[in-house]
């Protein structure tokens, strides 16, 4: 916020304080998002090989397919297979995706189960995982590897501007804009100058504060927060 005659309002320290308070906070949720979402990757991973595992070590038992459900380019998108485990008859629905085999009624499937736990069941040749849960796995891949690193950068780059605004405090000054890539600041005292340089192209003519020092500066200028570093 500017005041009139474009001084620097008193509750503007409050309020710079608090932009810069919410931009490390936002490098937190970024962080722990990204986590999370590396963790649904392990997750479904984990899920993939103890599939696997119960095809190497489980029980195999005969399976009929008794229905299909779903089209996809003429491929069923699931099939209901019956089978018997220890006497009882069992139905299971299986999801395929685009590397699963073509299956119709009557088809024969080897279903797999785990004797210590009846209630794993699997199928040979079937992942039994649906193309939206691949789509997911990969999207669970990349998007926490990016967001991972989106937060890492912003919490980086705003806990250590917001560190040095603590031990250092902010300045009132007068920026103009110089070129492209920086800005001028004049201080208040009108003794001392500061080039800075910063990627914001917007207009930093006007009243400023000016928080940190070195490498791990800010400005907040018309009702913006904008880390700059100095040049000279």
């Amino acid at each position: 916020m500017i005041a009139e005659g474009g001084a620097v309002d008193s509750s503007d320290e409050v309020v710079a304080v608090a932009a810069l308070r919410r931009l490390v906070r936002r490098g937190w949720i970024c962080l722990v998002a990204g986590l999370v979402l590396a963790a649904g990757f392990v997750r479904l991973n984990l899920a993939e090989d103890d599939a696997e595992a119960l095809a190497e070590y489980g029980t195999r038992v005969p399976g009929v397919v008794i229905g299909t459900h779903g089209d996809r380019s003429f491929r069923s998108d699931s099939v209901e297979v019956r089978f018997t485990i220890a006497g009882r008859e069992q139905l299971r629905e299986l999801n395929l995706d685009q590397d699963s085999p073509e299956l119709v009624e009557g088809d024969q499937v080897t279903m797999v189960y785990d004797p210590a736990d009846p209630g794993r069941i699997g199928a040979i040749g079937i992942r039994d995982q649906s193309d939206l849960v691949s789509f997911l796995l990969v999207v669970t891949l990349f998007g926490g590897f990016a967001v991972s690193l989106i937060g890492l950068r912003d919490l980086s780059r705003w806990a250590r501007r917001a560190r040095a605004v603590r031990e250092h405090g902010w300045r009132r000054g007068y920026g103009t804009t110089v070129g492209e890539i920086g800005v001028r600041i004049t201080f208040a005292d009108d003794t001392s100058r500061l080039v800075l340089r910063t990627f914001d192209s917007r207009d930093f003519q006007g009243s400023v504060l000016l928080g940190g020092a070195g490498r791990s500066m800010v400005v907040w200028v018309h009702g913006r927060l904008v880390a700059v570093r100095a040049l000279r």
